[in-house]
C-alpha cells in the first residue's frame, strides 16, 4: 500500500491510502508502514514526544482528521517504549530538520520494524496539544532565536 500526499496540504487534507503509486501533479507517494497505527510528532529542541493515533476506520493521525494525541514526557516514553527508541526518534528528527536546513520544525515519525522513519518535516507545525506543552515549544524556539541576536 501507498500513501498519496500533496506537496502543499496540511492536516491530512487530500491524503489517501492507495494500492498503486499513480500520481497527479503536485502529489507524491510514500510507502505505507502499517506495523503500528500510531505515529509520533517531535518538536525540534523539545524532549517530549507526541503520540498520535488515528480516528477509528482511518489511517491518518492528524487532529484535523479526528485523530487523537497524547503528550509523553521523556520518562513516560522511555517507560513505555524504551530508551533506545526514544533517542532514535529524536536523532532522526534532528537529522531531518538539519538536512532540510530548517531553523525550527516538527517531524512526524513512524516506527517500522523497531526503527524510526521520518514521514515528513513540518515547517510550520500546528500546536494542537495541551497549552502547557505548547508553551514549552514556544519557549524553546524563542530561546533559540534569542541566541542568534545576542
Amino acid at each position: 500500500k501507498w500513501v498519496r500526499k500533496s506537496f502543499w496540504g496540511f492536516g491530512g487534507q487530500g491524503v489517501t491510502l492507495r494500492d498503486d503509486t499513480a500520481l497527479d501533479e503536485g502529489y507524491f507517494a510514500q510507502e505505507y508502514l502499517d506495523d503500528e497505527e500510531q505515529d509520533y510528532r517531535v518538536y525540534d529542541g523539545c524532549d517530549f514526544i507526541v503520540c498520535r493515533k488515528p480516528a477509528p476506520g482511518d489511517f491518518r493521525t492528524n487532529k484535523y482528521q479526528g485523530g487523537e494525541s497524547v503528550v509523553l514526557s521523556k520518562e513516560e516514553f522511555i517507560a513505555q517504549r524504551g530508551e533506545k527508541l526514544y533517542f532514535d526518534i529524536l536523532a532522526q528528527s534532528a537529522f531531518a530538520i538539519d538536512v532540510l536546513h530548517r531553523r525550527f520544525g516538527a517531524t512526524d515519525i513512524k516506527v517500522h520494524n523497531g526503527l524510526a522513519y521520518v514521514l515528513e518535516v513540518n515547517r510550520t507545525p500546528r500546536l494542537r496539544i495541551e497549552q502547557s506543552w505548547a508553551e514549552k515549544v514556544i519557549k524553546t524556539w524563542i530561546e533559540e532565536m534569542l541566541k542568534d541576536i545576542s
